[in-house]
């Protein structure tokens, strides 16, 4: 990062993109270590090089801006900004929507995911959905997502479904679905959606504790909770709030 922001200085035109790309990579990483105040600040970083990139030049850059703003929602939902995340969300979800009917193979699975986000932060943020996003488009990821990536589709899907669902019964059978799905993606994967998997065998602990998984679904979450250093993402502590479960208590060292 520090490397790109020198040569941003000196050509912009030729690396203030890869400069973007350091710091929403470098918000990420803060992300994961527990360090969300100071990853929203590079988050946003990000964004505004990449809305003033795509301003210029919206064929090239919009996809780029559309990932920073998806970026920066996620941070925001980390320290609490759930409303403000969900605007970021859904102007996110209005470019990739554009790019996925020009070039569905490409931009499929992006738009998909995107819409599992802004259902989220929705029911986050307690707000009501304009009437040309419907619940059913999460329902089902689309045929032209590849073959690879629909597993960690159909994991958001099942994710967001069941926190919408109001009757129990209903959510454990969503959250045991995922729980199936979450072993056919990928380490990559799997890193990324670790938040929501923790989420998902945490709500199962505690209503359905049948259905957990044959492994020690508590020794991800003890390494996740060390690795943050206890501080979890205000998001989790919300959905741990509305779908009723306490998260496991474990000493901080």
């Amino acid at each position: 990062m520090d490397i790109r922001q020198r040569l941003a200085q000196k050509i912009p035109d030729l690396f203030e993109p890869g400069y973007a790309t350091s710091l929403s990579n470098y918000a990420i990483f803060l992300s994961d270590v527990g360090q969300d105040d100071e990853a929203l600040g590079f988050a946003k970083q990000a964004l505004d090089i990449c809305q003033r990139l795509a301003q210029k030049n919206p064929d090239r850059f919009d996809p780029d801006y559309a990932a920073s703003l998806n970026n920066y929602a996620n941070r925001l939902s980390d320290v609490g900004q759930n409303e403000e995340a969900l605007s970021n969300a859904k102007q996110a979800l209005a470019i990739r929507q554009r790019l996925a009917q020009k070039n569905p193979d490409r931009y499929a699975f992006e738009c998909f995911n995107t819409f599992c986000n802004v259902f989220l932060l929705n029911w986050l943020s307690d707000k009501t959905l304009s009437t040309n996003i419907k619940q059913e488009d999460i329902k089902n990821p689309p045929i032209a997502i590849a073959g690879h990536k629909k597993s960690s589709s159909l994991f958001c899907s099942l994710f967001v479904q069941a926190c919408l669902t109001k009757e129990q019964a209903q959510k454990n059978k969503l959250f045991k679905q995922a729980i199936t799905t979450w072993q056919d993606l990928s380490k990559a994967d799997q890193h990324n959606l670790q938040e929501c998997f923790l989420c998902v065998c945490a709500s199962l602990n505690q209503h359905d504790p049948a259905s957990l998984p044959e492994h020690d679904w508590l020794n991800s979450w003890h390494k996740f909770y060390q690795q943050r250093k206890g501080r979890l993402p205000h998001w989790m502590h919300t959905v741990a709030e509305r779908l009723e479960f306490k998260w496991p208590e474990l000493k901080n060292t």
